[in-house]
């Protein structure tokens, strides 16, 4: 009987170690399924991006594609349902980047609100001011915020030289794609 318990001992020391690589197998496929729902779910969140190059203004940027172009500026301008975004340049003469941003936050006509918030950034590498609108803007100005960036070197427009490039932008959108901006002039 000794020997008997002994042997029924072994043999469920081999069933407790068939049982755990079976459920150690399982959570395996289970994490395994888990983690290729989740990479599938985060590509399909991932923005599908249009690229924008415009060489007057001498940028690349991204943008969301389901956006399309708009007629009838004097800039070049992008829409969507869910934001948009516009490109010029300023910045004549001896005026600074400080002194740009002071004046289009302090517009008269405050198209930002009353009191906008001034960012300094680096964009790709320049100098830019961030302005974004505070909560008392005008809905009819649809969250606009502005971004201006020092030029690597001057632009040329028609007969007008500027320093800066002025790009405009949703509130939601405009810090993701001012974050995918390039200069076209970096190496002149």
């Amino acid at each position: 009987m000794v020997a008997d318990s002994n042997h029924t001992g072994g043999d469920g020391r081999i069933w407790s170690v068939l049982l755990g690589i079976l459920i150690l197998f399982t959570a395996v496929i289970f994490y395994a399924r888990h983690v290729n729902i989740a990479r599938v779910e985060e590509q399909t969140r991932t923005p599908v991006v249009a690229r924008y190059t415009n060489y007057a203004y001498a940028i690349n940027l991204r943008y969301p594609p389901e956006w399309q172009p708009v007629g009838g500026q004097q800039y070049d301008r992008y829409e969507g349902s869910d934001g948009f975004f516009s490109v010029s340049a300023g910045g004549t003469g001896d005026i600074t980047i400080d002194k740009m941003a002071e004046n289009e936050a302090n517009h008269a006509l405050k198209p930002y609100g009353t009191e906008p918030y001034i960012q300094k950034l680096t964009i790709d590498g320049q100098d830019a001011r961030l302005i974004l609108p505070s909560p008392d803007q005008s809905p009819s100005m649809h969250g606009q915020a502005v971004l201006i960036v020092k030029y690597p070197t001057l632009v040329t427009i028609g007969s007008q030289v500027y320093k800066y490039l002025v790009f405009w932008a949703d509130r939601a959108h405009i810090q993701d794609i001012a974050s995918s901006i390039t200069f076209l002039n970096k190496l002149q």
